[in-house]
Protein backbone atom coordinates (compact mmCIF):
# COMPACT_ATOMS: atom_id res chain seq x y z
CA UNK A 1 0.00 0.00 0.00
CA UNK A 2 1.46 3.09 -1.01
CA UNK A 3 -0.21 4.91 1.40
CA UNK A 4 1.21 2.63 4.35
CA UNK A 5 4.52 3.86 2.86
CA UNK A 6 4.02 7.14 2.65
CA UNK A 7 3.09 7.08 6.35
CA UNK A 8 5.98 5.21 7.42
CA UNK A 9 8.07 7.91 6.08
CA UNK A 10 5.72 10.77 7.74
CA UNK A 11 6.60 8.83 11.03
CA UNK A 12 10.52 8.84 9.95
CA UNK A 13 10.20 12.47 9.64
CA UNK A 14 8.66 13.47 12.98
CA UNK A 15 11.61 15.16 14.79
CA UNK A 16 10.24 14.64 18.28
CA UNK A 17 9.42 11.40 18.51
CA UNK A 18 11.46 9.10 20.04
CA UNK A 19 13.02 6.54 17.63
CA UNK A 20 11.97 3.57 19.67
CA UNK A 21 8.00 4.68 18.98
CA UNK A 22 8.81 5.23 15.72
CA UNK A 23 10.68 1.30 15.23
CA UNK A 24 7.19 0.35 16.92
CA UNK A 25 4.68 2.29 14.81
CA UNK A 26 6.65 1.41 11.85
CA UNK A 27 6.57 -1.77 12.35
CA UNK A 28 3.01 -1.98 13.17
CA UNK A 29 2.06 -0.27 9.99
CA UNK A 30 4.01 -2.94 8.21
CA UNK A 31 0.69 -5.84 9.63
CA UNK A 32 -2.29 -3.81 8.74
CA UNK A 33 -5.07 -5.24 6.86
CA UNK A 34 -7.93 -3.46 4.97
CA UNK A 35 -9.86 -1.77 6.56
CA UNK A 36 -12.97 -4.31 6.37
CA UNK A 37 -11.39 -7.71 8.12
CA UNK A 38 -8.95 -5.01 10.10
CA UNK A 39 -8.35 -6.10 13.86
CA UNK A 40 -9.08 -3.76 16.99
CA UNK A 41 -5.76 -3.78 17.62
CA UNK A 42 -4.76 -2.54 14.21
CA UNK A 43 -7.25 0.33 14.51
CA UNK A 44 -5.60 1.32 17.79
CA UNK A 45 -2.50 1.18 16.54
CA UNK A 46 -3.45 3.74 13.23
CA UNK A 47 -5.23 5.58 16.02
CA UNK A 48 -1.83 6.47 17.77
CA UNK A 49 0.10 6.91 14.51
CA UNK A 50 -2.46 10.00 13.81
CA UNK A 51 -2.35 10.98 17.82
CA UNK A 52 1.45 10.89 16.79
CA UNK A 53 0.89 13.00 13.69
CA UNK A 54 -1.50 15.10 15.90
CA UNK A 55 0.87 16.07 18.92
CA UNK A 56 3.91 16.53 16.09
CA UNK A 57 1.79 18.87 14.30
CA UNK A 58 1.23 20.84 17.22
CA UNK A 59 4.72 21.03 17.91
CA UNK A 60 6.10 21.89 14.99
CA UNK A 61 3.40 24.76 14.77
CA UNK A 62 4.59 25.78 18.33
CA UNK A 63 8.01 26.07 16.79
CA UNK A 64 6.44 27.74 14.17
CA UNK A 65 5.03 30.37 16.29
CA UNK A 66 8.41 30.59 18.16
CA UNK A 67 10.23 31.45 14.86
CA UNK A 68 7.53 34.37 13.84
CA UNK A 69 8.44 35.54 17.22
CA UNK A 70 11.85 35.49 17.17
CA UNK A 71 11.95 36.88 13.55
CA UNK A 72 10.01 39.85 14.84
CA UNK A 73 12.97 40.48 17.20
CA UNK A 74 14.98 40.48 14.79
CA UNK A 75 13.13 42.41 12.49
CA UNK A 76 12.90 45.50 15.15
CA UNK A 77 16.84 44.60 16.12
CA UNK A 78 17.64 45.43 12.69
CA UNK A 79 15.45 48.18 12.40
CA UNK A 80 17.03 50.06 15.41
CA UNK A 81 19.98 49.16 14.35
CA UNK A 82 18.90 50.71 10.64
CA UNK A 83 18.07 53.79 12.63
CA UNK A 84 21.34 53.84 14.35
CA UNK A 85 23.37 53.57 10.87
CA UNK A 86 21.65 56.63 10.24
CA UNK A 87 22.45 58.55 12.74
CA UNK A 88 26.43 57.31 12.18
CA UNK A 89 26.50 58.10 8.76
CA UNK A 90 25.58 61.55 9.34
CA UNK A 91 28.06 62.13 11.86
CA UNK A 92 30.40 60.31 9.34
CA UNK A 93 29.29 62.96 6.90
CA UNK A 94 29.62 65.30 9.55
CA UNK A 95 32.98 64.79 10.93
CA UNK A 96 34.21 64.33 7.58
CA UNK A 97 33.00 67.52 6.42
CA UNK A 98 34.69 69.45 9.43
CA UNK A 99 37.86 67.41 8.37
CA UNK A 100 37.58 68.64 5.20
CA UNK A 101 37.23 72.35 6.21
CA UNK A 102 39.98 71.92 9.13
CA UNK A 103 42.07 70.66 7.12
CA UNK A 104 41.87 73.44 4.57
CA UNK A 105 42.07 75.81 7.62
CA UNK A 106 45.41 73.77 8.34
CA UNK A 107 46.97 74.24 4.82
CA UNK A 108 46.31 77.97 5.27
CA UNK A 109 48.07 78.53 8.73
CA UNK A 110 50.57 76.64 7.12
CA UNK A 111 51.39 78.90 4.74
CA UNK A 112 51.25 81.80 6.67
CA UNK A 113 53.48 79.91 9.07
CA UNK A 114 56.05 80.00 5.70
CA UNK A 115 55.38 83.47 4.76
CA UNK A 116 55.91 84.82 8.38
CA UNK A 117 59.15 82.58 8.54
CA UNK A 118 60.47 83.58 5.25
CA UNK A 119 59.68 87.41 5.93
CA UNK A 120 61.44 86.96 9.50
CA UNK A 121 64.71 85.35 7.86
CA UNK A 122 64.68 87.88 5.03
CA UNK A 123 64.32 90.64 7.73
CA UNK A 124 66.65 88.95 10.22
CA UNK A 125 69.22 88.63 7.40
CA UNK A 126 68.94 91.82 6.32
CA UNK A 127 69.38 93.29 10.06
CA UNK A 128 72.38 90.95 10.73
CA UNK A 129 73.91 92.65 7.71
CA UNK A 130 73.69 96.11 9.52
CA UNK A 131 74.08 95.13 13.05
CA UNK A 132 77.33 93.43 11.74
CA UNK A 133 78.37 96.70 10.39
CA UNK A 134 77.72 98.41 13.37
CA UNK A 135 79.51 96.16 15.56
CA UNK A 136 82.35 96.62 13.36
CA UNK A 137 82.41 100.25 14.02
CA UNK A 138 82.42 99.49 17.72
CA UNK A 139 85.36 97.16 17.44
CA UNK A 140 87.22 99.56 15.35
CA UNK A 141 86.11 102.45 17.68
CA UNK A 142 87.57 100.55 20.97
CA UNK A 143 90.53 99.32 18.97
CA UNK A 144 91.53 103.06 17.91
CA UNK A 145 90.91 104.50 21.62
CA UNK A 146 93.74 102.03 22.24
CA UNK A 147 95.92 102.22 19.39
CA UNK A 148 99.06 103.67 21.02
CA UNK A 149 99.05 100.14 22.50
CA UNK A 150 98.93 98.54 19.06
CA UNK A 151 101.82 97.10 17.13
CA UNK A 152 102.94 99.97 14.50
CA UNK A 153 102.13 97.65 11.45
CA UNK A 154 98.56 97.39 12.68
CA UNK A 155 98.47 101.03 13.12
CA UNK A 156 99.85 101.87 9.19
CA UNK A 157 96.90 99.08 8.21
CA UNK A 158 94.45 101.96 10.31
CA UNK A 159 96.15 104.79 8.53
CA UNK A 160 95.95 103.25 5.18
CA UNK A 161 92.25 102.57 6.09
CA UNK A 162 91.71 106.07 7.54
CA UNK A 163 93.34 107.04 3.50
CA UNK A 164 96.75 109.03 5.41
CA UNK A 165 99.27 110.26 3.49
CA UNK A 166 101.60 107.49 2.30
CA UNK A 167 104.81 109.15 3.88
CA UNK A 168 103.24 109.67 7.26
CA UNK A 169 102.17 106.00 6.96
CA UNK A 170 105.80 104.75 6.19
CA UNK A 171 107.63 107.30 8.48
CA UNK A 172 105.39 105.92 11.72
CA UNK A 173 107.09 103.37 12.81
CA UNK A 174 110.42 104.85 12.72
CA UNK A 175 109.12 107.54 14.52
CA UNK A 176 108.05 105.60 18.03
CA UNK A 177 111.46 104.91 18.40
CA UNK A 178 113.49 107.87 17.66
CA UNK A 179 113.62 111.26 19.81
CA UNK A 180 114.00 113.83 16.96
CA UNK A 181 110.98 116.95 16.74
CA UNK A 182 110.21 115.14 13.58
CA UNK A 183 109.28 111.91 15.09
CA UNK A 184 107.51 113.74 17.65
CA UNK A 185 104.98 115.59 14.46
CA UNK A 186 104.73 112.28 12.68
CA UNK A 187 103.36 110.89 15.63
CA UNK A 188 101.07 113.85 16.10
CA UNK A 189 99.52 113.77 12.71
CA UNK A 190 98.97 110.18 13.33
CA UNK A 191 97.02 111.08 16.23
CA UNK A 192 95.21 113.63 14.43
CA UNK A 193 94.00 111.29 11.42
CA UNK A 194 93.18 108.28 14.09
CA UNK A 195 90.99 111.08 16.83
CA UNK A 196 89.29 112.61 13.39
CA UNK A 197 88.62 108.79 12.57
CA UNK A 198 87.13 108.08 16.33
CA UNK A 199 84.93 111.28 16.23
CA UNK A 200 83.36 110.15 12.14
CA UNK A 201 83.04 106.66 14.13
CA UNK A 202 81.31 107.97 17.05
CA UNK A 203 78.84 110.40 15.11
CA UNK A 204 78.21 107.61 12.36
CA UNK A 205 77.15 105.15 15.60
CA UNK A 206 74.97 107.94 16.97
CA UNK A 207 73.52 107.97 13.70
CA UNK A 208 73.01 104.42 13.84
CA UNK A 209 71.33 104.10 16.92
CA UNK A 210 67.70 105.02 16.14
CA UNK A 211 68.06 102.57 13.18
CA UNK A 212 69.65 99.74 15.20
CA UNK A 213 66.70 100.18 17.78
CA UNK A 214 63.83 99.88 15.19
CA UNK A 215 66.05 96.80 13.52
CA UNK A 216 65.78 95.07 16.64
CA UNK A 217 62.18 95.43 17.13
CA UNK A 218 61.15 94.62 14.16
CA UNK A 219 62.69 91.88 14.40
CA UNK A 220 61.11 90.72 18.02
CA UNK A 221 58.07 91.88 16.12
CA UNK A 222 58.52 89.40 13.17
CA UNK A 223 59.96 86.82 15.68
CA UNK A 224 56.55 87.60 17.53
CA UNK A 225 54.22 86.78 14.65
CA UNK A 226 55.96 84.26 13.63
CA UNK A 227 55.57 82.66 17.07
CA UNK A 228 51.68 83.37 16.73
CA UNK A 229 51.67 81.89 13.57
CA UNK A 230 52.99 78.77 14.34
CA UNK A 231 51.05 78.43 17.72
CA UNK A 232 47.75 79.06 15.85
CA UNK A 233 49.36 76.33 13.10
CA UNK A 234 49.86 73.79 16.40
CA UNK A 235 46.05 74.54 17.83
CA UNK A 236 44.72 74.29 13.93
CA UNK A 237 46.91 71.15 13.70
CA UNK A 238 45.57 69.60 17.32
CA UNK A 239 41.83 70.53 16.15
CA UNK A 240 42.50 68.43 12.98
CA UNK A 241 43.62 65.45 14.87
CA UNK A 242 40.88 65.52 17.18
CA UNK A 243 38.60 65.76 14.26
CA UNK A 244 40.25 63.38 12.27
CA UNK A 245 40.03 60.72 15.62
CA UNK A 246 35.99 61.82 15.23
CA UNK A 247 36.18 60.89 11.82
CA UNK A 248 37.93 57.39 12.34
CA UNK A 249 36.01 56.78 15.35
CA UNK A 250 32.98 57.42 13.09
CA UNK A 251 33.94 55.09 10.50
CA UNK A 252 34.50 52.18 12.82
CA UNK A 253 31.11 52.52 14.24
CA UNK A 254 29.88 52.91 11.09
CA UNK A 255 31.36 49.60 10.18
CA UNK A 256 30.65 48.06 13.02
CA UNK A 257 26.87 48.86 12.77
CA UNK A 258 27.00 47.71 9.31
CA UNK A 259 28.63 44.61 10.34
CA UNK A 260 25.65 43.86 12.72
CA UNK A 261 23.39 44.55 10.36
CA UNK A 262 24.65 41.88 8.39
CA UNK A 263 24.86 39.77 11.00
CA UNK A 264 20.95 40.06 11.65
CA UNK A 265 19.85 39.87 8.32
CA UNK A 266 22.53 36.27 8.14
CA UNK A 267 20.53 35.30 11.48
CA UNK A 268 17.00 36.68 10.20
CA UNK A 269 17.64 34.23 6.77
CA UNK A 270 18.50 31.15 8.48
CA UNK A 271 15.33 31.96 10.80
CA UNK A 272 13.14 32.67 7.69
CA UNK A 273 14.11 28.51 6.14
CA UNK A 274 13.98 27.51 9.62
CA UNK A 275 10.34 28.51 9.13
CA UNK A 276 9.72 27.24 5.73
CA UNK A 277 11.73 24.03 6.62
CA UNK A 278 8.81 23.55 9.84
CA UNK A 279 5.86 24.74 7.88
CA UNK A 280 6.66 22.35 5.30
CA UNK A 281 6.70 19.79 7.87
CA UNK A 282 3.63 20.81 8.87
CA UNK A 283 2.13 20.38 5.24
CA UNK A 284 3.82 16.69 5.62
CA UNK A 285 1.48 16.22 8.80
CA UNK A 286 -1.32 16.84 7.31
CA UNK A 287 -0.93 14.90 4.10
CA UNK A 288 0.17 11.98 6.36
CA UNK A 289 -3.27 12.86 8.39
CA UNK A 290 -5.39 12.43 5.01
CA UNK A 291 -3.59 9.61 4.20
CA UNK A 292 -4.20 8.28 7.78
CA UNK A 293 -7.32 8.64 7.23
CA UNK A 294 -7.79 6.91 3.92
CA UNK A 295 -6.50 3.82 5.17
CA UNK A 296 -8.89 3.98 8.48
CA UNK A 297 -11.76 4.55 6.48
CA UNK A 298 -11.67 4.45 2.73
CA UNK A 299 -14.01 6.16 0.82
CA UNK A 300 -16.54 4.13 -1.20
CA UNK A 301 -15.14 3.03 -4.97
CA UNK A 302 -17.04 4.57 -8.10
CA UNK A 303 -19.12 1.76 -8.69
CA UNK A 304 -20.58 1.62 -5.20
CA UNK A 305 -21.07 5.29 -5.42
CA UNK A 306 -23.22 4.63 -8.29
CA UNK A 307 -25.04 1.99 -7.11
CA UNK A 308 -26.32 4.08 -4.23
CA UNK A 309 -26.95 7.15 -6.37
CA UNK A 310 -29.16 4.39 -8.65
CA UNK A 311 -30.84 3.69 -5.83
CA UNK A 312 -31.69 7.18 -3.99
CA UNK A 313 -33.09 7.72 -7.91
CA UNK A 314 -35.05 5.34 -8.01
CA UNK A 315 -36.78 5.73 -4.18
CA UNK A 316 -37.44 9.49 -5.06
CA UNK A 317 -39.18 7.77 -8.11
CA UNK A 318 -41.10 5.44 -6.37
CA UNK A 319 -41.85 8.57 -4.49
CA UNK A 320 -43.06 10.33 -7.01
CA UNK A 321 -45.11 7.53 -8.68
CA UNK A 322 -46.75 7.56 -5.06
CA UNK A 323 -47.76 11.45 -5.23
CA UNK A 324 -49.03 11.06 -8.76
CA UNK A 325 -51.32 7.78 -7.95
CA UNK A 326 -52.46 9.97 -4.63
CA UNK A 327 -53.47 12.92 -7.14
CA UNK A 328 -55.43 10.93 -9.36
CA UNK A 329 -57.33 9.71 -6.57
CA UNK A 330 -58.14 13.13 -5.77
CA UNK A 331 -59.17 14.13 -9.22
CA UNK A 332 -61.81 11.03 -9.58
CA UNK A 333 -62.85 12.70 -6.09
CA UNK A 334 -65.95 15.28 -5.38
CA UNK A 335 -68.40 17.06 -2.93
CA UNK A 336 -69.88 15.64 0.17
CA UNK A 337 -72.95 14.22 -0.42
CA UNK A 338 -75.70 17.02 0.38
CA UNK A 339 -73.15 19.60 -0.13
CA UNK A 340 -73.73 22.12 -2.82
CA UNK A 341 -70.39 22.91 -5.15
CA UNK A 342 -70.89 26.48 -4.45
CA UNK A 343 -70.59 26.16 -0.61
CA UNK A 344 -67.17 24.62 -1.20
CA UNK A 345 -64.81 27.22 1.22
CA UNK A 346 -62.37 28.86 -1.25
CA UNK A 347 -58.88 29.17 0.28
CA UNK A 348 -55.59 29.83 -1.37
CA UNK A 349 -53.58 26.74 -1.23
CA UNK A 350 -49.62 27.29 -0.86
CA UNK A 351 -47.93 25.81 -4.26
CA UNK A 352 -46.18 23.02 -2.10
CA UNK A 353 -49.42 21.58 -0.63
CA UNK A 354 -49.67 18.30 -2.83
CA UNK A 355 -53.31 17.23 -4.31
CA UNK A 356 -53.56 14.66 -2.19
CA UNK A 357 -53.54 16.85 0.93
CA UNK A 358 -56.02 18.98 -0.53
CA UNK A 359 -58.14 16.55 -1.51
CA UNK A 360 -58.42 15.09 1.98
CA UNK A 361 -61.35 16.57 3.08
CA UNK A 362 -63.44 15.61 0.44
CA UNK A 363 -62.19 11.93 0.08
CA UNK A 364 -63.39 11.63 3.69
CA UNK A 365 -66.87 11.17 2.93
CA UNK A 366 -68.55 9.29 0.08
CA UNK A 367 -69.11 11.17 -3.17
CA UNK A 368 -72.99 11.42 -4.42
CA UNK A 369 -71.50 12.68 -8.26
CA UNK A 370 -68.81 10.77 -9.70
CA UNK A 371 -68.78 12.58 -12.82
CA UNK A 372 -67.09 15.33 -10.72
CA UNK A 373 -64.16 16.08 -12.68
CA UNK A 374 -60.69 18.32 -11.62
CA UNK A 375 -61.96 20.91 -13.66
CA UNK A 376 -64.98 21.23 -11.56
CA UNK A 377 -62.50 21.28 -8.00
CA UNK A 378 -60.79 23.96 -9.77
CA UNK A 379 -63.61 26.03 -10.91
CA UNK A 380 -64.55 25.82 -7.51
CA UNK A 381 -61.26 26.80 -6.50
CA UNK A 382 -60.53 23.57 -4.17
CA UNK A 383 -57.27 23.93 -6.17
CA UNK A 384 -56.26 27.12 -7.07
CA UNK A 385 -52.14 26.65 -7.43
CA UNK A 386 -51.46 23.03 -8.22
CA UNK A 387 -49.09 22.46 -11.27
CA UNK A 388 -50.99 21.70 -14.37
CA UNK A 389 -51.03 17.95 -15.61
CA UNK A 390 -52.43 16.17 -17.96
CA UNK A 391 -54.40 13.32 -17.04
CA UNK A 392 -56.87 10.17 -18.70
CA UNK A 393 -60.30 10.90 -19.08
CA UNK A 394 -61.84 9.40 -16.01
CA UNK A 395 -64.53 6.85 -16.95
CA UNK A 396 -68.09 8.19 -16.63
CA UNK A 397 -67.11 11.27 -17.63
Amino acid sequence: MDRLMYIQQAIEACENVPPAAKDMLEAGLRHVDQAEGRHSLQCELLKMVGQTFAAEKETLQKQVNQVQEELEKQAEEVNSLNTEKVEITNLVATSTADYSKMEAVMAEARRTVEASEKEHKSSEASAKKWLSSWKDMRAKLEELATWRELPASRVQEILCECKADKALVAAFPAALSGSARFDGVVVEQVSLVIEKRIGELKQALEDAAPEESALRAELTGLWAIASVDKDAATATEKLLLDLEAKKLMAEASLENIERKIQKSEKASMTLRERQQKLQEQVVHMDSAGEALQYVVQPPPEPVQQQQQQQAEEEGKKEEKDEKDEEHETTQEAGPKEGQDSADVEMTPVAASTTVAEMAEPIVDEPMKDASVTIETLIQQKVITEAPHTEHAPMAGA
